[in-house]
């Protein structure tokens, strides 16, 4: 079947990429156990924390601990009203919220860097077969 110059010919469509397990597994491990790790995390460094006798890291983090308000507009939702009393007097979280975070911004980074190692030693060449090298340029010092 002859092809017009503006429309493509295809006989079959290319395969779909096939994803390998280990990437899975990195997804898996940043999507759901960063937080996890991070939570735990949160928990030791505060229980850390209550036993130091420093008085500017107990003037920050109690000064972060106490109940959260409970906004006026989440009384008209029962049950989301009733989740957040049972959050929001759980002790000490917003220091552990505030320790969450930083912890999972850590591991969260930690995962990344490893990913991209992993990937440079594992992953597929930077350049295909019909990629060009790269140009090789020598600049000289501009002078006037």
């Amino acid at each position: 079947m002859p092809s017009s110059k503006y429309s493509t010919y295809d006989a079959q469509k290319p395969p779909a990429p096939k994803i390998h397990p280990v990437w899975r597994g990195l997804g898996f491990v940043m999507i759901v156990l960063a937080p996890i790790m991070s939570w735990a995390g949160a928990e030791v460094t505060n229980q850390i924390l209550r036993g130091i006798d420093d008085k500017y890291v107990k003037s920050f983090f109690y000064g972060l601990s106490g109940s959260l308000p409970v906004p006026g507009w989440l009384n008209f939702i029962p049950l989301v009203a009733n989740a957040w009393r049972a959050v929001a007097t759980y002790e000490d979280i917003k220091s552990k919220l505030v320790l969450f975070f930083l912890w999972l911004v850590a591991f969260s980074g930690v995962l990344s860097v490893l990913y991209a190692m992993m990937y440079r030693l594992i992953g597929p060449p930077r350049y295909g077969p019909q990629d060009i090298p790269a140009p090789r340029v020598r600049s000289k010092r501009y002078t006037r």
